[in-house]
């Protein structure tokens, strides 16, 4: 097959979209990717990208639109969605090639989709959009925008739009079929679960050592749906210890975390990395006494599979599930998960278990979230299934 890709985000930036399309790759396919110049998570265009229109990263033909960098603040956040729509509609105008599919990956915002809708009306091929965010409900989830408003509304009707243009629509999550039905009249038998594979399988060299202490590992977006207030709130409360918490990753809360760590005297305690490749991040992982999955309880978002679950499930340590809903389940299948309550004092009595744990006990909870990855979340496996929808649809 050749299928033309369009996501706003692609490597070096931390997504899922990056290892989906190099296993298409390995598979024998041709694939096209219409991306930005990696920002997410760095606060600027990379130096190393700063003039880059075209690349090859492991056999996939990489477009870069040169869109204005996302920053911390709301307006420079808009700005950075608006570029990559406009440009994005541009280029695909002038853009051709010989593909059987369109495919495209919706990360955030909803409108990054809009380019691949006009490709595929233009040149009459099928397009699948895969949802791994919802909208409006996101922006309702995150706080930048209320229900009751124009915005929202407008919004709203926007997002049905551009849902239903879709031949096929995958979602990340159970529970985003019941949203796309119920709040975008999405027919049922369009909608389909597609989990996203890990970030990467591999790491960049052997894992961590922490020597002393106990060590719980967080690897994310450090935002306010994360439940950093409550994170930090329950870390206080285990005093002068020998617990540390490893935090990789950026996002709207970051500068809050470093104020908090000086205010509170924790630099040798609570350990901010910022952003890391994948690869790197992947090395914190084997080692730690347990890793940290924190999600607000609030609506059809609140109830996703964070894809970071899919990254420690394989390291084979338990997982303090702090989360409702299909994250949650999941944990419940595998089996290696604590599950707490969304809140402070939830995640304290998840603390709590990995600190009162024998390293018999924490092997044992890890070894059946490694056994349930192989068995049901490989790359191979996600990316078989994708083949199966890319087919489907062609045909």
């Amino acid at each position: 097959m050749n299928i033309l890709t369009i996501c706003q985000f692609y490597y070096p930036e931390n997504f899922s979209i990056t290892p989906l399309m190099r296993e298409l790759v390995a598979m024998g396919h041709q694939v096209t990717v219409i991306t930005g110049r990696p920002n997410a998570g760095f606060g600027q265009i990379l130096p190393e990208y700063r003039q880059t229109k075209f690349e090859i990263i492991d056999g996939v033909k990489v477009h870069r639109l040169p869109i204005v960098a996302r920053k911390q603040s709301k307006i420079s956040l808009i700005i950075n969605y608006f570029s990559f729509y406009f440009l994005g509609r541009h280029f695909v105008r002038h853009h051709h090639g010989d593909y059987d599919v369109v495919f495209a990956m919706s990360l955030s915002p909803v409108i990054s989709l809009v380019p691949a809708v006009k490709y595929a009306k233009k040149h009459k091929l099928p397009l699948i959009l895969y949802c791994v965010d919802i909208w409006p409900e996101s922006v309702v989830f995150t706080n930048q925008i209320g229900r009751d408003t124009l915005g929202f509304k407008l919004l709203k009707h926007w997002s049905k739009q551009i849902y239903q243009s879709a031949d096929r629509l995958l979602v990340g999550s159970p529970s985003y079929r019941q949203y796309m039905n119920e709040e975008h009249g999405i027919s049922g038998d369009k909608i389909f679960t597609l989990v996203q594979p890990a970030i990467t399988e591999t790491s960049s060299g052997p894992a961590i050592d922490f020597k002393e202490g106990h060590h719980i590992v967080y690897i994310g977006n450090l935002g306010q749906v994360q439940l950093i207030e409550e994170l930090l709130e329950a870390f206080l409360m285990f005093g002068e210890t020998d617990l540390h918490l490893h935090l990789i990753g950026q996002g709207s809360r970051y500068l809050h975390i470093k104020a908090f760590v000086n205010e509170h005297h924790l630099e040798n305690r609570i350990h901010l990395y910022g952003t890391l490749a994948s690869e790197v991040a992947a090395t914190y992982g084997p080692n730690a006494d347990a890793l940290l999955l924190p999600l607000k309880q609030d609506g059809y978002v609140g109830k996703t599979i964070p894809n970071k679950l899919m990254m420690y499930l394989q390291y084979a340590r338990p997982i303090i599930g702090a989360l409702k809903g299909d994250g949650r389940d999941i944990l419940n299948q595998a089996g290696g998960g604590i599950l707490v309550d969304p809140t402070k004092d939830g995640l304290i009595e998840g603390i709590q278990a990995v600190l009162s744990m024998s390293e018999q006990e924490k092997s044992a909870l890890g070894a059946r979230n490694l056994a349930y990855f192989k068995e049901h979340h490989t790359l191979t496996k996600v990316v078989k299934e994708l083949v199966h929808h890319l087919n489907d649809i062609k045909n």
